[in-house]
């Protein structure tokens, strides 16, 4: 298994849109453009999530909030009890297509 870094991601979105999309029209984009198309995506999806609201792409998967519940934890040094307070967490819910997909 690979770890891509965002530059590497850029790179590999934007050879498949430029080289493996074959658009009709032959518009390409540069790598600035799939750059700041990604940024805008992520600014977006973190930006709708602080306030709340739940992202739904049909086919992709569920950006959501969960709220986690206050509780006692431990610290792991000392072994002492810690309060931990409620909090907020970002989750994704891979859709069925996407799980499909990468379980080929």
């Amino acid at each position: 298994m690979n770890k891509i870094n965002k530059n590497e991601l850029i790179d590999t979105m934007y050879r498949f849109y430029n080289e493996e999309m074959k658009n009709d029209d032959d518009v390409k984009k540069s790598k600035k453009e799939i750059e700041e198309n990604l940024e805008l995506f992520i600014e977006v999806v973190k930006n709708e999530l602080s306030k709340g609201n739940q992202i739904n792409l049909r086919g992709f998967g569920v950006f959501e909030v969960l709220e986690r519940a206050a509780k006692i934890g431990r610290n792991p040094k000392t072994g002492e009890p810690v309060q931990i307070p409620t909090h907020k967490v970002p989750k994704f819910k891979p859709g069925e297509d996407f799980k499909n997909r990468v379980n080929k």
